[in-house]
């Protein structure tokens, strides 16, 4: 099976759930923040504040089908490395933040609001953080809602000051934090992380 093959399979394996939750949680900071002619401060807080949630919705779930069906219990998963063809849906669950950051920005911005390619990378950087940080936790933890509720209390923490300045993901709200190109790093070394702790839990079993 060619590579290409096996990453449209992975896609379709993922199914459309995740997106979907995730343009569902989106769809509902429209209704709580509105969506026409946001001024800078509050296109910021939503696009880099609570935007970003949708990627604990999107990447938590990577390992979830062999959960479900047995591990590796799937033709793809036999015809190559595990791991391997994880990181190919861990490639289509950063595409979709990539898509959802342009395109949720550039909606907001035909509206009116004060949004450009700024925030679109302020919202796809702190999803990638937040999607590895629930992705990690959920494979040390051993589940979605235990993995969930560390990102969740990180950004509200962050939202409502909790969080020191140096750690904080809102440098485009409050003029101070994480450069967004370290938030982005540092959420694809989560990626790696959860990848290293289910290569040694599989060794485990």
């Amino acid at each position: 099976m060619a590579v290409w093959e096996l990453a449209l399979w992975q896609a379709r394996l993922l199914g459309a759930g995740p997106g979907l939750a995730a343009l569902g949680w989106l769809a509902g900071l429209g209704l709580v923040f509105g969506t026409g002619c946001l001024p800078a401060a509050e296109s910021a807080w939503l696009l880099e504040g609570w935007a970003p949630v949708s990627g604990v919705f999107l990447c938590i779930g990577l390992f979830a089908p062999e959960r479900e069906h047995g591990l590796r219990d799937c033709a793809a998963a036999r015809r190559a490395p595990y791991l391997f063809v994880c990181a190919l849906r861990a490639g289509w669950q950063l595409l979709a933040a990539a898509a959802l950051a342009a395109g949720y920005t550039a909606f907001l911005a035909a509206r009116g609001c004060a949004a450009g390619p700024g925030l679109a990378f302020a919202f796809f950087g702190n999803a990638v953080f937040l999607g590895g940080l629930a992705l990690v936790c959920a494979t040390v933890l051993g589940g979605a809602a235990a993995g969930a509720l560390p990102p969740l209390a990180w950004v509200v923490l962050d939202a409502f000051g909790g969080m020191p300045g140096s750690a904080s993901l809102l440098r485009c709200a409050r003029g101070a934090g994480l450069p967004k190109g370290a938030v982005c790093a540092a959420g694809l070394v989560l990626f790696a992380a959860a990848f290293w702790a289910k290569r040694t839990r599989m060794r485990r079993a």
